[in-house]
């Protein structure tokens, strides 16, 4: 986290979700995001 963060002018962000339900329910709760986002800017790096 720390070398992919050096690259950007903001400071990375760790996130940690704990959800403590009911036991008892059958219900199902999901967490869906994304874990890196690299943004070249515009610039096309690739050949």
């Amino acid at each position: 986290m720390h070398a992919v963060g050096r690259a950007s002018d903001k400071e990375p962000v760790f996130v940690n979700i704990a959800y403590r339900g009911n036991p008892d329910s059958q219900d199902w709760t999901a967490y869906v995001g994304k874990g890196v986002c690299f943004d070249t800017g515009g610039l096309n790096i690739k050949p």
